[in-house]
């Protein structure tokens, strides 16, 4: 798994100041007045003071609607592709199974198969055969929109995907808690590890398992 942010609203602390300015003052998008150290044209922009009072605002998530990502996300499996996709607020360009040929793709192997010897050997047999069997089908001149068919979820795949910052959020709650599938949480965490490098603030720290995990609910684990 490769994860990248490829782009990203520029100027987005601004943005989201902005944003936060005109729903709990009387100026307009344009006349509301970006801090600076001291207040005087041409001296440094004051992001402390814009941090502050986005923090103090951040559970108005409407507003974190404006500042998007876009990132690469390279060598997940298409189990992973298919719970991603369920985040709908979300924007996904895909590699394409019917248009290239899989006798090329990799496969993302679950630590739990990896530990354990006999099972990991079944997988790779059932790999290797599925291999097999996919370039006999191609050979034969069956489409490859077809001979998907046999390609299992642990095939790997190609993503773009943009989220803005609440979906974001949203996603991390649901992806990180220790009940989602390994890769997927190892997916929520890369990216927010992405994210705080570019947004650094607190509240985007793992909120607890409880919220809205079914699992976390139904054993009271708060």
């Amino acid at each position: 798994m490769k994860i990248s942010i490829l782009s990203m609203t520029s100027n987005p602390i601004e943005t989201l100041y902005r944003g936060y300015k005109v729903c709990v003052s009387k100026y307009t998008p344009t006349e509301v007045k970006i801090p600076r150290i001291d207040n005087t044209l041409g001296m440094p922009i004051d992001y402390d003071k814009m941090i502050d009072l986005i923090k103090r605002h951040i559970n108005h998530e409407s507003v974190l609607e404006h500042v998007n990502f876009t990132f690469s996300i390279e060598g997940v499996s298409r189990s992973l592709l298919a719970q991603l996709t369920r985040h709908r607020l979300a924007s996904f360009s895909v590699q394409s199974q019917r248009y290239v040929c899989g006798e090329n793709f990799a496969f993302v192997i679950p630590e739990t198969i990896k530990n354990n010897p006999e099972m990991l050997k079944e997988f790779n047999n059932h790999i290797n055969m599925t291999k097999i069997r996919y370039k006999k089908m191609i050979d034969s001149g069956i489409p490859k929109e077809d001979a998907r068919s046999i390609l299992p979820n642990a095939t790997t795949t190609n993503i773009v995907m943009t989220m803005n910052l609440r979906e974001l959020r949203h996603f991390y709650d649901e992806r990180s808690c220790i009940h989602a599938q390994k890769e997927i949480r190892q997916l929520a965490n890369k990216m927010m590890d992405l994210v705080k490098e570019k947004l650094i603030f607190a509240d985007f720290e793992a909120r607890k398992c409880g919220k809205t995990c079914f699992e976390c609910v139904n054993k009271n684990i708060r």
